[in-house]
């Protein structure tokens, strides 16, 4: 799976608002770009499931063009998708769950070196935290 490129069902929250017309005809969009399903990326952008609102610099630039955010209610102060991919790695390195909350990502093998610094522990004890919330608003993250 590339980036963004998700089975079509997580599509289904994107407003039914037709935006057709906001895209320019005559604007030449990069060939890499070519089918990238810039709906599925930006609703997690939204929602919290990418790192994006979460580092000021790259919140600064999507607020630099007027970045819409959503419904800052639904909004995952944890990113969700980077910290399913630290539980892999702790599950697979040390094969069990048993986070304990001061849990850092250590940067030395066998870890992944791009989660190397993680607070992993903080992280886990906030999504424990938020269980009530991920039912109400991300069904789709409990199942």
């Amino acid at each position: 799976d590339e980036e963004g490129d998700d089975d079509d069902d997580d599509d289904e929250e994107v407003d039914d608002e037709d935006t057709s017309s906001l895209v320019d005809p005559d604007v030449k969009w990069p060939e890499h770009l070519a089918g990238m399903r810039l709906g599925n990326i930006v609703k997690r952008i939204r929602d919290g499931s990418l790192e994006v609102k979460h580092i000021r610099e790259r919140r600064r630039k999507l607020d630099a063009i007027s970045f819409d955010w959503g419904d800052t209610r639904k909004f995952l102060d944890v990113p969700f998708e980077k910290a399913m991919c630290a539980m892999l790695a702790y599950f697979q390195v040390r094969g069990d769950m048993m986070v304990e909350e001061d849990f850092i990502i250590p940067g030395e093998i066998p870890w992944p070196d791009a989660l190397a610094g993680y607070e992993l522990g903080k992280t886990v004890t906030r999504i424990r935290q938020l269980q009530n919330f991920f039912e109400a608003y991300h069904t789709d993250k409990v199942a």
